[in-house]
């Protein structure tokens, strides 16, 4: 019997880049700079853009957030905060929630979309407010997380 997983990836079209959304709290830390890892390392064989699901106003990347990308070798993307929406979950192949608390939450609003979601391999603190050295270990743990989901 195959698993989720592998039908999920059964899914996605070959021929056209696998589209992702990556789904962390306020969209200004996590979620951004996995989207932008996955668009580095995937060398064009993934679209991934990111959201969040409790974003009160736009915003850019977090400083620390772009700097720990630079420092990566990775240049941070233009950037604004923006609520994750059913069409977002429509329009994206995989859904990535940052923890397993953040895949609850999709899974209970969008259910009619369960085939399409799912959770990091383990769940992404919240570097919000932290030191560069605090981001730079997240983005690392993001970075791995994505190399082992999608063989790169």
């Amino acid at each position: 019997m195959e698993s989720a997983v592998e039908l999920k990836k059964a899914e996605i079209k070959t021929d056209e880049p696998i589209k992702v959304c990556f789904v962390c709290t306020g969209n200004t830390c996590r979620s951004p700079m996995a989207a932008a890892v996955l668009n580095h390392l995937g060398k064009g064989r993934f679209r991934a853009v990111s959201a969040g699901l409790a974003v009160h106003s736009a915003r850019d990347m977090s400083e620390n957030a772009k700097l720990a990308l630079k420092n990566m070798g990775i240049t941070p993307p233009p950037h604004i905060s923006r609520q994750l929406s059913e069409a977002d979950v429509r329009e994206n192949d995989i859904i990535i929630g940052m923890t397993a608390n953040h895949y609850m939450i999709m899974m209970q609003a969008l259910p009619e979309y369960l085939s399409r979601l799912e959770a990091m391999s383990a769940d992404v603190g919240d570097p919000y407010g932290g030191t560069l050295e605090t981001y730079e270990k997240c983005l690392e743990k993001i970075a791995q997380a994505i190399k082992e989901r999608f063989a790169l």
